[in-house]
């Protein structure tokens, strides 16, 4: 396990936000220790939340916050959470410190200020079908004008940072003291090819993930969300799984294995100590052949359904 600093992780942040070369902490290959945030999940949760049920322990990949965020609604006691990166940790405390201080919309204004322009989203969305519609509002997100940062975003996170503390506070403090919210959440810090999974919550299609469904269903994780302790980890889950030998309910390891080796991806799988009916949960935005023939025998179950993939692991 990598231990950080939060006076270290800060400059690093200030780097990356400052830095205007985009891509360079954006690559696909690899994932590092510096790796940039997802802000929203680019998986469709929502399409596989009934294998989060009652899964009371939970180790999970961090990233977005989104499926920790997805299985404590559904019941998670107890998640230790893991990501290679030092950054999802904190943004998982920021979203928390926000699901406790905001209704839906004011969390939807703060982590997508772009939705002041949900009109003219809207436009290209209705005016242009299919693969060219979802380019148009790519560039149109990448390029918008300043008029956000004239929105007083910096009233919600003074009303959010009252629910942190400790190294969370202070991390979040300083960046949203020199720096405004549209520029970080815009910046090298979180990733600019996550795009993807912005625009639909923009136009009111949550489809991605269950908690921003609806009042209803934020307000059921508002109400849960202090229910539930957090562990967070940093480092290589291949170099870590020895220590995670927990007999977990659930192990979602989100994709991770898009950019692992499909043989050595299934030796992990078998390293992970299962509670009774526990499951391994692994996200596939695409399946080839020779990985699906890997995964074929009994142990293994993959249900296809609109982009994507959801292999479980039986043991």
């Amino acid at each position: 396990m990598i231990k950080t600093n939060v006076y270290e992780d800060i400059k690093q942040a200030k780097r990356m936000i400052q830095d205007k070369n985009n891509g360079i902490y954006n690559n696909k290959y690899p994932f590092t220790n510096n790796s940039s945030v997802y802000r929203f999940s680019n998986e469709y949760i929502e399409k596989y939340k009934k294998y989060l049920y009652e899964k009371k322990k939970s180790l999970i990949i961090t990233a977005s916050s989104d499926a920790i965020l997805s299985s404590i609604l559904y019941g998670a006691k107890e998640i230790d959470s893991i990501d290679i990166s030092r950054f999802p940790k904190y943004y998982y405390e920021l979203k928390t410190a926000a699901i406790k201080t905001l209704s839906l919309k004011e969390y939807i204004n703060f982590f997508i200020p772009e939705i002041i322009f949900k009109n003219d989203i809207l436009k290209l969305n209705n005016n242009i079908n299919g693969i060219n519609g979802k380019i148009a509002i790519t560039v149109f997100l990448n390029n918008l004008p300043k008029e956000i940062d004239k929105l007083d975003l910096l009233q919600l996170y003074y009303a959010i940072n009252k629910n942190l503390d400790g190294d969370n506070k202070i991390f979040w403090d300083k960046l949203f003291k020199e720096f405004s919210p549209s520029m970080i959440f815009k910046s090298n810090l979180f990733k600019e090819t996550n795009i993807s999974s912005i625009y639909p919550i923009i136009i009111d299609n949550y489809y991605n993930t269950p908690y921003l469904q609806n009042e209803d269903c934020y307000n059921n994780l508002k109400s849960k969300i202090n229910d539930c302790t957090i562990n967070h980890y940093i480092g290589n889950i291949f170099d870590m799984v020895e220590q995670f030998q927990d007999k977990y309910d659930l192990v979602n390891l989100s994709n991770i294995i898009d950019y692992n080796d499909p043989k050595e991806y299934k030796q992990l799988l078998d390293k992970f100590n299962l509670a009774k009916d526990g499951i391994i949960l692994t996200y596939l935005f695409a399946i080839d052949d020779d990985t699906y023939n890997i995964f074929k025998d009994d142990k293994y179950e993959i249900t296809d359904f609109y982009d994507g993939s959801v292999m479980i692991y039986k043991g």
